[in-house]
């Protein structure tokens, strides 16, 4: 991670695959991943450290966003996940197409 200067301040181990997407919590200091593999990894900004693996998609996982308390994730496979960084909240199904970022 760089800061507004553009020095390098922190250094994220993503041991759980090519990285498609992130975002960054507002006000709880954590990032997440989205992979290729459907993994969602969240880590602590300040410290670097894993606070957690989500998993649940069962394509690659290719958008992550906060908002209003909760994480959501949106996959390949065709669904939307809600997530409280702690439990799956909710899936969403959709038929065709895929969900794609915006």
């Amino acid at each position: 991670m760089l800061d507004a200067a553009g020095t390098q301040v922190q250094t994220i181990a993503n041991d759980m695959g090519v990285p498609l997407d992130l975002s960054i919590g507002s006000t709880d200091g954590l990032v997440a991943v989205a992979t290729h593999v459907g993994t969602v990894g969240v880590w602590d900004l300040e410290t670097g450290e894993l606070r957690g693996r989500l998993s649940g998609h069962k394509r690659r996982t290719v958008s992550v966003e906060f908002g209003n308390g909760v994480l959501v994730t949106a996959s390949w496979d065709k669904s939307a996940q809600l997530w409280a960084l702690g439990p799956l909240l909710e899936t969403l199904e959709s038929s065709d197409p895929p969900l794609t970022p915006f």
